[in-house]
């Protein structure tokens, strides 16, 4: 179980590293973007009859929304991501804890199992000293 979850957390660790990624790259493109629609929205006001320019413009704006949008999009899927991430370390920090508790029981056990067996001894060597 605990090779299980480690590996799963390391998937989500890399997962989180490439979202993150990806978003900067992408947010890296949004000032050029920016650029080049305000340059096409001043061309397109003065010429309002150049359709081609017109068409160029509205599919700049669709290109930005679509960035925007797959930028909010990551930025959730890290929220999900990190909150994953939240859960398996406290799984596998409870599993950590657990199998400490574990080794814990088995050495009191052991310890308890040899004074008993002391105890034993001792009231032998009671009883066989008294005959």
């Amino acid at each position: 179980m605990r090779v299980g979850t480690t590996n799963k957390l390391a998937h989500l660790q890399v997962e989180y590293n490439e979202v993150t990624e990806q978003t900067s790259m992408l947010s890296a493109q949004l000032p050029a973007l920016e650029a080049q629609i305000s340059s096409m929205q001043q061309y397109v006001s003065c010429n309002q009859g150049d359709r081609k320019a017109l068409q160029r413009y509205n599919q700049l704006v669709r290109n930005y929304n679509s960035l925007l949008n797959q930028i909010r999009r990551n930025q959730n899927r890290l929220v999900s991501i990190a909150n994953r991430i939240g859960a398996e370390n406290r799984r596998v920090a409870y599993q950590q804890t657990r199998a400490s508790m574990g080794v814990a029981r088995q050495a009191q056990r052991a310890q308890n199992a040899q004074i008993r067996q002391n105890y034993q001894m001792q009231k032998q060597l009671m009883t066989d000293s008294y005959r």
